[in-house]
C-alpha cells in the first residue's frame, strides 16, 4: 500500500481510527497480546468501512470480541490482513498520568 494511502491516528490510549486506501477503520489497540484479540494478538475491536468519510460507506469488517461480520470478498481479506499486521506493529502507548 502506497504511504500516502493510508492515515492512522491515535484518538486517545487504545484507541486508533484512520484512513487505509478506500477504507476508513476504527480500532482498540491494547499493548499486550490477549485472549480477546483477533487470533490473540493486540487488536481488540476493528471496524473497517468502504469509504473514507465518516457518515458514508458500508461497514464490511467488525470484530469485538468475537466476529460481528467477516471479510467477504478478497479485496476485504487483503485489506484486513495488512491494517492488522500494521495495527498489531505499532509502538506500545504510555498512559497518561
Amino acid at each position: 500500500m502506497n504511504q500516502s494511502n493510508k492515515k492512522i491516528n491515535r484518538i486517545q490510549g487504545m484507541y486508533i481510527k484512520g484512513t487505509w486506501g478506500s477504507f476508513r477503520f476504527e480500532a482498540k489497540v491494547c499493548n499486550n497480546a490477549s485472549e480477546q484479540g483477533i487470533n490473540g494478538g493486540r487488536v481488540l475491536k476493528l471496524k473497517i468501512w468502504k469509504g473514507q468519510d465518516a457518515g458514508d460507506g458500508q461497514e464490511l469488517v467488525s470484530y469485538d470480541g468475537t466476529w460481528l461480520i467477516k471479510p467477504q470478498t478478497d479485496l476485504q481479506q487483503y485489506a484486513f490482513e495488512n491494517l492488522l499486521g500494521e495495527l498489531e506493529a505499532l509502538p506500545p502507548f504510555e498512559f497518561e498520568q
